[in-house]
């Protein structure tokens, strides 16, 4: 789930590997089961009427940017940005990148 140049640095995967082993897998087989059976939420995207900002790491290969971009566009207002050199865990990949993203974000004119 993160960008193929960063899976073998241990700084960045060891914290990772640790909260899924305190997860547990039995929270692991509900998540992944939530995920199989839950609806399509595309038909309500056009309902959300607050502010939104859809952000997805250049490399992620579990939802690309092609997925996240039309999730954005069906959304209307919705701001789209992608953070590079990144895969799904763009909070702890590339921190400094999704915090600019999110102080735009904060501070645009509503």
């Amino acid at each position: 789930m993160v960008h193929p140049a960063r899976r073998d640095d241990e700084a960045l995967m060891d914290p990772l590997r640790k909260m899924c082993v305190a997860a547990g897998v039995d929270r692991f087989e509900s998540q992944i089961a939530a995920l199989l059976s839950r609806r399509d939420a595309t038909p309500l995207l056009p309902q959300i009427a607050c502010p939104t900002l859809v952000g997805v790491g250049r490399q992620d290969e579990w939802s690309p940017p092609e997925q996240n971009e039309a999730v954005a566009a069906a959304i209307p207002g919705a701001e789209f940005v992608v953070f590079e050199e990144c895969g799904h865990m763009a909070p702890v990949e590339a921190p400094d990148q999704v915090n600019a993203a999110l102080r735009r974000w904060l501070a645009r004119p509503v």
